[in-house]
């Protein structure tokens, strides 16, 4: 039988959204959301960020974790979902 579980990590980060009308600012931001599934050894991460720095964020919690980082699944092919894939695997 398999327990596997899974934990969540969401990140805030401006908006690349150009030619906005004015008002409002701090309304144009955006949430990208990485999902870890793990069982008792290995584990899954299901897309990764867009920025160094919330890659390196992303990557502490993968270790406070302590799986073994198996697999790197990107649900779709914008960049803020696999930008961080050559930052994540090289852990």
């Amino acid at each position: 039988m398999s327990n596997l579980q899974f934990a969540e990590l969401s990140v805030k980060r401006d908006s690349l959204t150009r030619n906005l009308p004015e008002a409002n600012e701090e309304l144009q931001w955006v949430s990208n959301t990485a999902i870890l599934i793990y069982g008792e050894k290995d584990a899954v991460l299901v897309d990764t960020f867009i920025t160094i720095e919330h890659n390196h964020k992303l990557l502490d919690w993968i270790k406070s974790i302590n799986r073994n980082l198996k697999y790197i699944y990107i649900t779709h092919g914008h960049g803020d979902h696999f930008f961080g894939i050559k930052q994540i695997n090289i852990c």
